[in-house]
């Protein structure tokens, strides 16, 4: 089973998986995508004018989802995952916390 999960006022998705761990990523705004790619034509040019090849400076870069999520966290327990979900906290992005609660399987 495999669960996935967007934190309601967070910019984070956590992802479960048939083990005993939960993966956190980061959604990044387009903000923040529009700073990357700046200093990614940037880091480019300066690659450029040190080899002999010079390429279009306004040439496109394409975004992919590896820009757009980033890995944040990997909880690994004790036992195997039944379920988990996010704590309630009003604004997660000024606090910096992201409280995840996690149900394990109980074997009797």
């Amino acid at each position: 089973m495999i669960t996935i999960k967007f934190h309601p006022s967070a910019n984070i998705l956590a992802v479960q998986g048939a083990d005993k761990f939960i993966e956190i990523f980061r959604l990044h705004t387009a903000d923040e995508l529009k700073r990357k790619i700046a200093r990614r034509r940037k880091r480019e040019i300066v690659k450029q004018t040190k080899t002999v090849e010079a390429a279009d400076p306004d040439e496109e870069i394409t975004i992919t989802a590896s820009n757009e999520i980033s890995h944040y966290q990997k909880l690994i327990t004790s036992a195997k995952v039944r379920s988990f979900d996010f704590s309630p906290v009003d604004d997660a992005m000024k606090t910096g916390i992201v409280h995840v609660r996690v149900e394990k399987k109980v074997i009797k």
